[in-house]
């Protein structure tokens, strides 16, 4: 059987999807995106960005300290995703630039 439609690139889903060396912060993967972000009943801020990208470099330790400011709230999740490994939906990723920074809100992402 053959559907003719290309699988999305993603990479493999970390365990809680948690960066373990930094609390609070959510990882991302193209095969998590929905579950996450889109189900989510709470609002979440994703950062797509890539490792060799010298913008998104400066702006990793500043998501960071976020993510470890609000680990405790429970109405928002701070997540970042590597676009090189995975392919972010291109509904909601239009741009094709990085960093790339959206908030989705809660019950507003359809």
């Amino acid at each position: 059987w053959s559907c003719h439609t290309a699988r999305q690139k993603s990479a493999s889903r970390p365990p809680n999807d948690a960066d373990p060396r930094h609390d609070g912060l959510t990882v991302l993967v193209a095969d998590s995106f929905k579950d996450l972000v889109l189900e989510s009943k709470v609002h979440v801020f994703v950062l797509l960005y890539a490792p060799w990208c010298e913008a998104c470099q400066e702006v990793k330790p500043h998501w960071r300290k976020l993510a470890k400011m609000l680990k405790g709230s429970s109405n928002i999740h701070i997540a970042m995703m590597d676009s090189d490994e995975n392919d972010a939906p291109s509904r909601f990723f239009p741009e094709s630039f990085i960093p790339n920074v959206k908030l989705f809100l809660a019950g507003k992402k359809g």
